[in-house]
């Protein structure tokens, strides 16, 4: 296993051909399971080709415009992209100016002991809301964007891979929304990663008119 090193980091190692890492904490002296599909986390691009890099690269710099000119923070809490918003958000230009983090609840757990979803399924409207406006409490962010949802290859909690809501926090105002993504594991991921990133540009540009 070879060492890859990141901004903001400890220590990352691949475990697995499926591109899941450990992240080594030394405060805590334990590992930590993260996935990030093509090593995209903190400016880094590498592995598996993915023909949307580009796209969220795009998005993600949007972003970072509309942050800077609003004067506005950006969060983000993640369940089936396992944390892919976060690397692509903190390879954008200048991200340390306005990017604040993100919560990766990926175990149904973590969503309702961390991030206070009540007892309900987990893929729905109520656990996406749920999810972005205690992750703007914990975080302090003035936009946050959470997502969660069944990414595949099997059905879970019922639905069919593709299933996925996103539920996003500005200032006030809360949004959620529903959508059906087609395609492989990775392709919803990907199609998921760049609705959220839509998202936030669009609502980081519309702060004012919302609170």
């Amino acid at each position: 296993m070879v060492p890859v090193h990141f901004r903001h980091a400890t220590k990352y190692v691949v475990i697995e051909e499926t591109r899941r890492y450990a992240m080594y904490s030394h405060e805590k002296s334990s590992f930590v399971s993260l996935t990030c599909f093509g090593f995209r986390c903190a400016g880094y691009t590498r592995g598996m080709a993915d023909p949307s890099t580009d796209e969220h690269a795009r998005l993600a710099a949007r972003v970072g415009d509309a942050a800077r000119s609003t004067g506005r923070s950006v969060a983000t809490a993640e369940s089936l992209t396992g944390g892919q918003i976060a690397c692509t958000l903190g390879a954008a230009p200048g991200s340390s100016e306005w990017y604040f983090g993100s919560i990766v609840a990926y175990v149904s757990a973590v969503k309702h002991r961390l991030l206070r979803v009540p007892d309900v399924p987990v893929i729905s409207e109520i656990s996406a809301r749920t999810m972005a406006v205690t992750t703007a409490e914990l975080l302090g962010a003035d936009v946050v964007v959470a997502v969660t949802g069944a990414a595949g290859p099997g059905r879970q909690e019922g639905h069919n891979p593709g299933t996925v809501w996103l539920g996003i926090v500005a200032g006030d105002a809360i949004h959620t929304e529903y959508r059906d993504f087609e395609g492989t594991t990775d392709e919803i991921i990907a199609q998921t990663v760049t609705r959220a990133l839509e998202l936030i540009v669009l609502f980081v540009e519309a702060f004012h008119d919302l609170s």
